[in-house]
This record gives C-alpha cells, sequence and structure tokens, in this order.
C-alpha cells in the first residue's frame, strides 16, 4: 500500500493603513472600510479600521485579489494599490491603503478706509480680527497694523483648517475713532 497526501497551502494578504493628517485641531477619524475581493471572496470580504495598523486575511486561496476602500467622504483622499496583489501559497502578501486628510484654508483681507483724515500718512493703528471654529474653538487673533496710512499686512491666511463652519469678529478698536463692518460666517472647505 502507499499513501499519497496532498495538504492545501494558502496564503494571506496583510494591509497597512496610514492615516495622514495635517490640520489645526482635533479632526475625527472616520472608520474606513476596506475590501479584497479575488478567489476567495469572489463577491469581496470588508474590515474597518480606523487607526494606523494593519488588516490580515488569512486562509486566503493563492492569486490576485484587488482592494478597494469606500469613500471616506470630501475631507479625505484614498491611495489604494493600483493593480491585483498577488497571494502566493505559504506566504504573506503585503499592501498599504493610504488616507489623507484634506484640510482647508480662510483668507482675511482688512480694509481701511481713512476718509475725513486730514493727515492720513500720520494714522497708526492695530486692529484685531478673531476667526472661531472647528480648528479654533476658543477663537485665533489675527493682527492688522496700520503704519503711517498704510496697512501693511492684509490679507492673512489661515491654513490647514478643519473644514466647517467659522466666524470672523473684528474687536472694535480702544480707541473709538473707527466704526467696524464686515465678517460674520463663512463655510470653509476642503
Amino acid at each position: 500500500t502507499a499513501t499519497v497526501t496532498n495538504t492545501f497551502v494558502p496564503g494571506s494578504l496583510q494591509v497597512t493603513k496610514v492615516i495622514n493628517i495635517s490640520a489645526v485641531g482635533t479632526v475625527t477619524i472616520p472608520t474606513f472600510s476596506i475590501t479584497i475581493t479575488g478567489p476567495s471572496y469572489p463577491t469581496g470580504d470588508t474590515k474597518t479600521i480606523s487607526v494606523n495598523g494593519t488588516l490580515t486575511w488569512t486562509g486566503l486561496i493563492p492569486g490576485d485579489y484587488t482592494i478597494t476602500e469606500a469613500d471616506a467622504g470630501t475631507s479625505w483622499t484614498e491611495t489604494v494599490p493600483a493593480g491585483p496583489v498577488t497571494v502566493v501559497a505559504g506566504q504573506q502578501a503585503t499592501a498599504t491603503v493610504t488616507n489623507t486628510f484634506v484640510p482647508g484654508s480662510l483668507q482675511v483681507t482688512k480694509v481701511v478706509v481713512l476718509t475725513g483724515y486730514l493727515l492720513p500718512n500720520n494714522v497708526n493703528e492695530i486692529f484685531t480680527i478673531i476667526v472661531t471654529g472647528p480648528s479654533y474653538p476658543g477663537g485665533t487673533p489675527l493682527t492688522f497694523h496700520v503704519v503711517n496710512g498704510l496697512l501693511t499686512d492684509s490679507p492673512q491666511t489661515l491654513n490647514n483648517l478643519i473644514p466647517g463652519p467659522y466666524t470672523v469678529v473684528e474687536t472694535t478698536p480702544v480707541d473709538g475713532m473707527w466704526t467696524v463692518a464686515g465678517g460674520g460666517g463663512v463655510n470653509v472647505v476642503s
């Protein structure tokens, strides 16, 4: 008698999740859904993750697997492997899925009207505008300077902002020589 034994040798696939965030403030990280489709999962198998880390599929039939990720919204870009990843018997294939947060920006322009001044070249003033929103829940000041009648630092831009509603409010100058108009609400988008 003789015995011939065949043992199936599966492979595995490890997907590394990389989350890139470059924004002022605390960004809420969504749950990302990653799906592999291939010989073991012809209709796909999905796992979720919301941190930098890895997801592993074991016991896979060797072959080509496509990796996709559900759209995480306009505030995130997704980068998945451009083509299928090949799983080989007895080995672990690897791939990386990267999500990058897309911040917005806000440009604040200060306009100073010197109408009625006899000697506008002698005007020196400091104006403060407070911007409040998701990146700056307690507000952040922007300071604008008029030196010898010239506005020296307008516009100013806040970058790497979490998208959402912001308010722009100017504090009234303490000398009482100015009226304030403008500002209000603005929506920052990715």
